[in-house]
């Protein structure tokens, strides 16, 4: 038996040098690199498993192809802006085109922004919203549970379906994981178009697990979007114990809707749903409120680089009076990080 316990020997030496040279083909930060070579080589078989679920790369992976993606923009017909003739300082030109080189994204001007920081207004807004919804609409969220809430929206949306308006969605399937079956099944009976993004199955749990959707967006006519922190759960109404949760949304109404679609579509088309039809409103309304300029960046890993975290170091770095800071989560890269230090470090008034 000598030979046999040879060759296995051979074969999970194999496999860890191979992981190792996968590690190091993947250019990602050496820290985390050297990490998962440490872990690798010091508990081979813990490592090899924490590897396969945890640590593999999705950079440079396709959601969409690039026809798909034209085809999309095309749809959208909004005329870009030259960022030159806008009255911004050069700090704010140079911010947009770096938005504009990470991920295309497009600086829409004359929109109307409305700020929830409360799981009521903001849920009484979106439902009114939906409720006179005519043509189409699209939801994405991480967690939609069955719950108070989201039994509410979820009776709503099925009504509106079987009025003949279009209603698409797209749940985490790990975020939802809570959520019935049956809730999801009473959906799609009455004609709403429901999807989980990238389901855990096997033999595909291992490669799935750690990719998960945390967007939160809705879009409603091609003409109201929302976006922000707010899943559809109670914990944002009612609280879990110690009062409501504390979280962030934003209602938008304007041009810049197109950006949220557009993410929508890309999402959409990746789970191998046929691509969108819809179009959005493009047009600038001539009527107050509509003065804010918004530019959307997606990122994720799948992106070749980290787009929102670069776009936050560039903010940071060239900020002269003040950097404010709210966030439920942070887990700044060392990047990030400098520069808050720096900023600090030269008088700027920095708020986390």
């Amino acid at each position: 038996m000598a030979w046999y316990y040879a060759l296995l020997i051979a074969a999970y030496v194999g496999t860890i040098i191979s992981l190792v040279a996968v590690v190091l083909s993947e250019n990602r930060n050496p820290v985390k690199s050297l990490a998962w070579i440490t872990v690798l080589l010091m508990v081979p078989v813990l490592g090899v498993i924490f590897y396969i679920f945890f640590g593999r790369s999705l950079k440079n992976t396709r959601m969409i192809t690039r026809r798909n993606r034209r085809r999309l923009r095309k749809r959208e017909s909004f005329r870009s802006i030259d960022i030159n003739t806008m009255p911004f300082s050069d700090e704010s030109i140079q911010q947009v085109k770096l938005g504009q080189t990470l991920s295309g994204a497009i600086y829409y001007p004359g929109n109307k922004v409305e700020i929830f920081t409360s799981g009521h207004s903001k849920f009484d807004a979106l439902m009114a919203d939906i409720e006179n919804a005519r043509q189409y609409i699209h939801l994405q969220y991480y967690i939609f549970d069955d719950d108070r809430i989201g039994t509410r929206i979820g009776e709503l949306l099925m009504r509106k379906a079987r009025e003949g308006v279009k209603v698409r969605i797209i749940y985490d399937h790990i975020g939802s994981i809570k959520t019935k079956n049956k809730f999801f099944k009473q959906l799609r009976e009455a004609g709403v178009m429901v999807y989980p993004f990238f389901r855990v199955t096997f033999p595909h749990f291992a490669t799935r697990i750690n990719w998960r959707n945390h967007r939160k967006i809705v879009i409603i006519d091609g003409t109201i979007g929302y976006i922000g922190g707010m899943n559809i759960a109670d914990r944002y109404i009612y609280g879990t114990g110690e009062g409501p949760w504390r979280d962030t949304h934003l209602r938008i109404a304007g041009p810049a809707v197109g950006a949220l679609q557009y993410s929508f579509a890309v999402d959409w088309s990746f789970m191998g749903q046929p691509l969108l039809e819809e179009t959005t409103d493009t047009n600038i309304p001539d009527a107050p409120g509509f003065t804010s300029g918004i530019q959307m960046l997606t990122s994720g890993p799948t992106s070749h680089w980290s787009n929102i975290a670069m776009m936050f170091h560039k903010a940071i770095a060239g900020a002269k009076q003040c950097v404010y800071i709210q966030t439920p989560y942070f887990v700044p890269d060392d990047a990030v990080l400098s520069a808050l230090k720096m900023a600090a470090e030269s008088g700027v008034d920095v708020r986390l």
